[in-house]
């Protein structure tokens, strides 16, 4: 999933922390926002589900 991420967006994200979970989490988040739980929708994310949720505030976050 990271690399997907890097792939696309490059120098656009200064970090990525993973935090291990347990008991199936896999929540994502941008900033202080989740942008996508495992937990609550019922499985995980594909890399291009994520990338479409993350372009947008990535662009907003570009244009200042």
């Amino acid at each position: 999933m990271a690399e997907a991420v890097f792939t696309e967006f490059g120098l656009d994200i200064a970090s990525y922390t993973l935090n291990p979970g347990s008991g199936g989490v896999h929540d994502i988040w941008l900033d202080d926002d989740l942008v996508f739980s495992k937990k609550a929708i019922g499985r995980q994310p594909t890399p291009e589900e994520i990338i479409d949720l993350i372009r947008p505030r990535i662009e907003a976050a570009a244009r200042g």
